[in-house]
Parts: structure tokens; sequence; C-alpha cells
């Protein structure tokens, strides 16, 4: 029990740190933000829990400059993992018909 509680701790500060902008892309594999898609803006946030790679993906709108739109989790690993961002982007577009 306190593994999970400390887990999702540790989740809730990732999202707090993307929120605030205090996240960089290192450009290597230990990242904890990467742009994952342009037009429109799709980012992964990345922790690693336990042997688990876990991915959000979420998108930063200029409608909601202090927030992150969630679109999408998974665990990395099932060799999907482009048709996990593909429904991620999807999910963003269907949302705001405005974009292209």
């Amino acid at each position: 029990m306190f593994s999970r509680s400390h887990e999702l701790g540790e989740i809730d500060d990732l999202f707090e740190a993307a929120s605030l902008g205090e996240l960089e892309d290192t450009g290597d594999a230990r990242t904890p933000i990467k742009p994952i898609r342009a037009d429109p803006d799709v980012f992964e946030l990345r922790r690693k829990a336990l042997s688990k790679h876990l991915r959000f993906y979420h998108a930063e709108p200029s409608e909601l400059p202090e927030g992150l739109l969630a679109l999408h989790k998974h665990m990395k690993g099932s060799g999907q993992q482009q048709n996990e961002i593909d429904f991620a982007v999807k999910r963003y577009s269907d949302g705001y018909p405005m974009w292209s």
C-alpha cells in the first residue's frame, strides 16, 4: 500500500512540475517530458514506477495557459506506442474542431 501511495505522489509531482513549466526536455531517454507531435502540440510525460514505464500524453492549449489537458495514459512496452500517440492526438483534435 505504501509503494502505491508513494508512486501516486510521484506522478502528482510530475504533473505539477509540468503545469508550472518546470520540466525540460534533456534530449535523452531519461527526460521527464518530450514533445511528440506538433500541430497540435502534444507532449509525453514519462515516469518509471517500479519496472513499468508509464506514459502520460497531454496538450497545453493556449486557452488554458496554466493547465494540462490530459489525453491518454498507458504503460510502455506493448509495441503499440505510435497507436497510443495517435489516439491521444485524435482525442485532442476531436475535442477542438477549430484545429485542422
